[in-house]
């Protein structure tokens, strides 16, 4: 099972592709909302990918980035941008 933690700023948004990910076999997705959710969900439990929605800027990404890799360093991050559930499917999927 791999478990993905989902930060996003639209939480409507965020729910949405937590409730994708989670009809995905074999993944588990949980959304948050903000850094300081992200930082206690990831030092609450272990998530094989970090996703990363639309919305932040690149100073806000390369933060969340930072901080996610020094709590869970084998964490894979990725960054959505939206397109639809093949596209999530295969950014989860891509090595």
């Amino acid at each position: 099972m791999q478990k993905v933690l989902v930060i996003g700023l639209d939480q409507m948004i965020t729910q949405t592709i937590e409730r994708l990910i989670n009809g995905f076999e074999n993944y588990e997705g949980v959304a948050c909302g903000s850094l300081d959710e992200m930082v206690d969900r990831l030092k609450a439990d272990q998530y094989n990918i970090l996703l990363i929605g639309a919305g932040f800027d690149k100073a806000t990404e390369q933060e969340l980035q930072h901080i996610a890799g020094k709590i869970q360093p084998q964490l894979k991050i990725i960054e959505h941008y939206g397109g639809g559930s093949g596209l999530l499917l295969e950014e989860l999927n891509r090595e």
